[in-house]
């Protein structure tokens, strides 16, 4: 499965080919019953999470990813913490229309992406930067997460 990812761009195929065929590889092998395999494909979240990355891809491929990034530039004003802001504004208002927080993610981290050079070079930011901000509360999160997992779902 690994070599197949790495190896993708060579063989002239996409992610989703390699894990259709690791998929069915598993099923086909003895490795699980196809039983169990067939069920794992049933779960709605998973077709949930999948099927927002195929529109975030079709988002990405019909330049709307590129025209809403545009707009939360334009509104940030070059503002690295303005146009942070925006993006956690809009995708609150997705998880309105989305059911699922990670679906969401899923449409609005495309946009994100190719505004963040944009904005860190006219504010002046870099790699290092967004490290020094983004470590502390990275831990943070980390920790807190942790915490409250062990305390509302105890192990006994």
């Amino acid at each position: 499965m690994i070599l197949g990812y790495v190896f993708a761009d060579k063989l002239r195929t996409t992610a989703g080919v390699v894990a259709t065929c690791v998929f069915c590889l598993v099923a086909f092998s003895g490795l699980l019953p196809a039983k169990d395999v067939l069920a794992v494909m049933s779960n709605a979240n998973i077709t949930l999470i999948v099927s927002m990355f195929v529109v975030a891809a079709g988002f990405n491929r019909t330049q709307a990813v590129h025209k809403m990034s545009n707009l939360v530039y334009r509104i940030s004003g070059g503002n690295f913490k303005t146009a942070l802001a925006g993006y956690i504004l809009l995708t609150f208002a997705l998880t309105q229309f989305v059911p699922s927080p990670m679906a969401a993610f899923a449409i609005i981290a495309p946009m994100a992406t190719p505004a963040i050079p944009v904005v860190m070079e006219h504010g002046g930011y870099d790699g290092k930067d967004l490290l020094k901000m983004g470590w502390l509360p990275s831990i943070i999160i980390a920790v807190t997460s942790v915490l409250i997992v062990m305390t509302v779902f105890p192990a006994y």
